[in-house]
């Protein structure tokens, strides 16, 4: 996630579907749960896992730049 609180894509998706605080600030978007069953979970987590380009991530071009 954004802040690094998971280490792992699982844990992402489990908090999306079952992790959710209600709150003041919760974007209207996460009020309604979002609903997936174990396949479905599985599929998504495959399919995200799909999505990384070693070449690009370990490119020295694209690291961040030092002073």
């Amino acid at each position: 996630m954004h802040d690094g609180r998971f280490k792992k894509l699982q844990q992402v998706i489990d908090h999306y579907t079952t992790g959710i605080q209600p709150g003041k600030t919760l974007s209207e978007k996460l009020k309604k749960p979002i609903v997936l069953s174990p396949a479905d979970k599985e599929d998504l987590l495959v399919f995200l896992l799909t999505l990384n380009d070693r070449e690009f991530v370990f490119n020295p071009r694209h690291n961040y730049p030092r002073n």
